[in-house]
């Protein structure tokens, strides 16, 4: 006679989310993009949602002014977490956006720095990828030199752009989600399966 005994553990779904940074949500409102101004547990520059008025935040600018005005270039947004927003590792942050206002915006790259104190003095992981907007409506950052970011750790995103001209432009951005990630240490297991009984007449096994 043969038996056989499985046993099977999870240790978390695919895509659980750990935190959403949920700007349809207005709980806070801006409209001056040089400002920096306070949505949630995170600290933002170079964004605007028109005072609370769209169900997004718009990270860009206004071109400059004047008569010879030919726009910014390597203007910085930045969202900092002010605070550890979740105590679950976290394997990747995901930024959901409705569009580019339009061509006089360029999105040149987008960097996700993860440290573990919150003045960034202490940096776990860099991320930067280049061009982060150029089609779809989101696109992802996932870890660099490590497997997945720790718990507890801080988070600070940072989009660089071209402004062509006056325009005011930029990528709306609705909502940041970042993603569990599992642990690669299994729980230990103290209990002990003991089979006493002879099997072909073979002896016991313990």
């Amino acid at each position: 006679m043969l038996a056989f005994l499985s046993v099977a553990n999870v240790w978390g779904a695919e895509n659980d989310i750990a935190y959403t940074l949920d700007f349809t949500a207005k709980s806070a409102g801006c409209s001056n993009y040089t400002d920096t101004w306070t949505y949630g547990d995170f600290s933002l520059y170079g964004g605007a949602n028109n005072s609370g008025s769209w169900g997004y935040v718009r990270f860009g600018g206004k071109g400059c002014s004047g008569k010879n005005c030919t726009g910014n270039s390597d203007l910085e947004s930045s969202i900092t977490a002010t605070k550890t927003i979740t105590n679950k590792i976290v394997k990747k942050v995901t930024i959901e956006h409705t569009q580019v206002t339009n061509d006089n915006y360029t999105a040149q790259k987008c960097t996700l720095v993860v440290a573990s104190n919150s003045d960034f003095s202490t940096v776990v992981d860099t991320r930067i990828i280049d061009s982060p907007v150029k089609s779809g409506t989101s696109f992802d950052l996932t870890p660099n030199t490590v497997s997945t970011w720790p718990a507890n750790a801080y988070y600070k995103i940072i989009i660089t752009c071209n402004v062509a001209g006056k325009s005011n432009v930029g990528v709306e951005i609705s909502k940041i989600k970042f993603i569990e990630g599992a642990s690669v240490t299994p729980p230990s297991c103290s209990n002990q399966i003991t089979v006493t009984k002879s099997v072909s007449g073979k002896g016991s096994f313990y």
